[in-house]
């Protein structure tokens, strides 16, 4: 999934829409063109730079894959993934680490590959 969202990405999908564009591609999640519509609005921490909006696609993906219980606590192991592979949640933070060349990229990829693996695992 990984690959197949970074493409999208850097085709002009956002940072939300290409994770779940990639996973409904892998594991046939219904979703609509309603959905990516209403994702256009989720990218850039919001437009505030707040809260990475991969990790919300990512928790929307686990939602779609999973009953609440097992969401409630994979969203917890996502976020604590992200945080120790990037040092915060923060999608400005993230944008203007000085050491990353390629943060939004490095991040998307990162919430493809870890929600890949509970997938694979949990399933």
């Amino acid at each position: 999934m990984r690959a197949r969202a970074i493409e999208l990405f850097n085709n002009g999908f956002n940072c939300s829409q290409c994770l779940l564009e990639a996973a409904k591609e892998k594991y046939g999640i219904k979703i609509t063109p309603y959905i990516m519509k209403m994702c256009e609005g989720i990218s850039m921490g919001f437009g505030s730079g707040c809260v990475c909006c991969c990790l919300v696609a990512g928790i929307m993906i686990l939602g779609a894959m999973f009953d609440e219980d097992r969401v409630v606590r994979l969203r917890l192991l996502l976020l604590s993934e992200i945080r120790t592979r990037h040092g915060c949640l923060d999608c400005i933070k993230i944008r203007n680490k000085p050491d990353s060349e390629f943060p939004c990229e490095n991040v998307i990829g990162d919430v493809a590959d870890i929600i890949d693996g509970m997938i694979l695992e949990r399933k």
